[in-house]
């Protein structure tokens, strides 16, 4: 059932820029590509007519749809800091993020529940609050988005399962059009959850937004210990009909890694 679902790659798991990823995903065999934003954003070429428009010509030239844009920025810019001035700058990221995306038609954002490690280090408490306020801050514009935010659990206590995620989300009153952002393995690193298990969760709340496909201990997909003939069929039972992302190791040679997970995930996929 997974036939029509666009299968592809981060640009950072190329090893590559935005300015060469979409060749370079085309000649590993990606079909789709998410973009990770620096934390130097506002000169990312989402953000602006000309940058958007050098983005259309390089998606149209290599066949590769940009599916995802990635808040990679939110590593630096954490709504999580016990900085106000931080999380106002985190707002305007996704707000301009939101904006931008709906101005070129991207479907998917990625927003990672990052957490703040800076001495002393808030509490749990206090960096979801981080969380919850800014989130609440942008009901509205969330809301009224057509791009879908999907926020991906990266194990940080904070945010350690789905069930912490659907509480954030609750606590915010985020809209329907707002979900996690799945990833195959980080519920295993961070309490040992499988994802099989998860994704029910998530089906059930109306919550999964997009997939990331990674196996664990940095390891390439079918080595590690993620059970991926159930994730299959908890995805079949879930309905789930949009694309998936691999953030798989790039290595020394992130064109043959990035091959070589694309050829599994195909297999795993569209096998019959």
């Amino acid at each position: 059932m997974f036939e029509k679902c666009l299968i592809g790659v981060r640009n950072d798991m190329l090893n590559a820029s935005w300015e060469t990823a979409f060749g370079l995903a085309k000649s590993v065999g990606a079909e789709c590509l998410e973009l990770d934003v620096p934390a130097a954003w506002r000169e990312y070429p989402v953000y602006s007519e000309a940058g958007r428009k050098k983005l259309r010509e390089l998606e149209a030239a290599s066949g590769v749809k940009l599916v995802s844009i990635c808040l990679g920025a939110f590593w630096k810019l954490s709504p999580s800091s016990p900085d106000a001035s931080l999380r106002a700058q985190a707002e305007t990221l996704l707000d301009e993020t939101i904006q931008a995306c709906d101005t070129y038609g991207v479907p998917y954002i990625l927003a990672p529940f990052t957490d703040w490690k800076a001495e002393p280090p808030p509490t749990i408490q206090d960096q979801r609050k981080g969380w919850v306020a800014m989130l609440s801050n942008l009901n509205g514009r969330l809301k009224s988005a057509k791009v879908k935010v999907g926020f991906e659990l990266c194990a940080r206590k904070f945010a350690h399962s789905v069930q912490d995620a659907l509480e954030i989300f609750e606590a915010a009153k985020l809209p329907a059009n707002t979900g996690v952002y799945f990833d195959t393995a980080n519920g295993f690193y961070c309490c040992k959850h499988k994802a099989e298990e998860d994704i029910p969760v998530l089906a059930a709340a109306k919550r999964l937004a997009v997939m990331h496909i990674k196996d664990t201990n940095n390891k390439h997909l079918g080595e590690g210990e993620v059970n991926f003939p159930a994730v299959k069929k908890a995805l079949e039972a879930a309905k789930y009909a949009g694309p998936f992302v691999l953030e798989t190791p790039g290595g020394d040679d992130g064109l043959a890694s990035a091959r070589k997970n694309l050829e599994f995930t195909k297999k795993w996929l569209r096998a019959n």
